[in-house]
């Protein structure tokens, strides 16, 4: 189950006991509460993949990478290249 999801399930319960549906007794209460657990651990998860997605930048030390835009800058402005134009198209999507 996603994160959009679970919303939506703990959106739906609340709403079925507004309108009168189901009445707010301590089943009622579990169920909110394992809802709203799960939504934590997705939460959890996200952030969790987040952390891993970053980690490989974390392993570069600042030479490394001080190396890297150098041979990039090099590469980018080679006289008769093509590179930095089709580098441009890669990030920019919209001219304004």
């Amino acid at each position: 189950m996603n994160l959009s999801s679970q919303n939506w399930a703990v959106h739906c319960l609340y709403e079925a006991v507004e309108k009168g549906l189901l009445p707010l007794d301590g089943t009622l209460h579990e169920r909110v509460n394992r809802q709203k657990e799960r939504r934590q651990e997705i939460l959890a998860e996200m952030a969790g993949l987040q952390r891993q997605k970053e980690l490989p930048l974390t392993g570069m030390g600042v030479r490394r990478i001080r190396s890297f835009c150098a041979a990039l800058k090099e590469k980018l402005l080679e006289k008769g290249s093509n590179s930095g134009k089709e580098y441009l198209k890669l990030l920019v999507t919209e001219f304004v």
